[in-house]
């Protein structure tokens, strides 16, 4: 599951659409389905998706080199403001 920030739902859709599907082909990670709440509040900021990977020592190496180059265009998500890493 992914929450995303106030408003930020359209971009999260198509960052994953257009960037992100690609990505998780990318590091062996195959995308088994997409799917957003259709009633309020998750609607406006929840998406749900189910992933596969080989095996459980896979999905760690794929999720850590997937995340390193995700986050290359900035995270979705902000920081609280009592949050260490900012």
């Amino acid at each position: 599951m992914y929450h995303v920030n106030e408003g930020k739902m359209d971009a999260l859709v198509a960052r994953f659409r257009d960037h992100t599907d690609t990505l998780f082909k990318k590091h062996n990670m195959k995308s088994i389905g997409y799917w957003k709440p259709e009633d309020a509040p998750n609607s406006q900021n929840l998406l749900i998706y189910i992933l596969e990977h080989p095996s459980r020592q896979e999905a760690e190496k794929n999720w850590a080199e997937f995340q390193a180059e995700s986050e290359m265009q900035g995270p979705l998500v902000d920081p609280t403001s009592f949050s260490a890493l900012k």
